[in-house]
């Protein structure tokens, strides 16, 4: 396919303007009225759904911040853990950060700064990138803060008993690349997976053929969209910055 932003089908949220609770529920998590929401189903990449940006504005902020300075926290296990012993909490911010004098509202890293060096960090049931599986004994609680928010746009979405149980949380700098991959660890492909792009750079979704050479269909939603990937596209080929949050059922919880 050529490189265009692929044809969309608009599919508003089912949810009326009177839903009170839900505009409430909304509101405590930074969300915009889901009845303002839309989501987009990609009719050249069946099974993937967007969602343009559903945060209220400088509300995404505090996602930001809860992936920068809370979630690399101990019990969680991030890259840096292969190379060094955290002490305490594990903090990577702000001890990683050094005050730019020149200005008291800038922050500056060197590339010796924890922060700069954090490139992933996992949550709830941990992923072994060795084996590309996930283990059962190895697990933290997952934040609540994030199976809230990830439940309900979930539940808006049309996938009321999505329960997130293990999430990857990547970072990236602007310089940054991702590779194109192929996702073989989920071992019930009826349980979609939902993400959250805080980043600025273009996503895109390659889509394997029989052959060896893959095609494209190039994205380019808003910062802070959210996407779900359903079953049919979960062998699919991803190029997104994203934070993702993989759902459990019940009887499949270590995926």
């Amino acid at each position: 396919m050529n490189a265009h932003l692929v044809q969309a089908a608009c599919l508003p949220s089912p949810l009326p303007r009177e839903d009170r609770a839900a505009t409430s529920t909304a509101a405590g998590l930074g969300l915009k009225p889901p009845h303002q929401w839309t989501f987009h189903a990609i009719t050249s990449v069946p099974g993937l759904l967007v969602l343009p940006n559903p945060f209220l504005r400088g509300c995404q902020h505090r996602w930001v911040r809860q992936c920068l300075a809370h979630y690399p926290c101990k019990p969680n296990v991030c890259n840096l853990d292969a190379h060094l012993q955290r002490e305490g909490r594990g903090e990577v911010w702000p001890g990683g950060l050094a005050e730019d004098a020149s200005s008291p509202k800038k922050m500056r890293l060197s590339k010796d700064d924890l922060l700069y060096r954090l490139r992933w960090v996992t949550l709830g049931y941990h992923y072994d990138w060795n084996t590309k599986e996930y283990r059962s004994h190895c697990r933290s609680p997952f934040p609540e803060d994030l199976a809230q928010l990830t439940k309900f746009i979930m539940r808006i979405a049309g996938f009321p008993s999505f329960v997130p149980e293990a999430a990857i949380v990547n970072y990236y700098h602007l310089d940054s690349t991702l590779s194109g991959h192929t996702d073989h660890s989920e071992k019930d492909l009826s349980i979609p997976l939902f993400s959250l792009r805080l980043a600025e750079a273009p996503p895109s979704v390659s889509r394997p053929y029989s052959s060896s050479v893959g095609r494209q269909d190039k994205l380019n939603p808003k910062p802070c969209s959210c996407a779900v990937v359903t079953s049919s596209l979960c062998h699919a080929t991803p190029g997104w910055p994203t934070t993702v949050y993989r759902g459990c059922s019940p009887r499949h919880p270590t995926l």
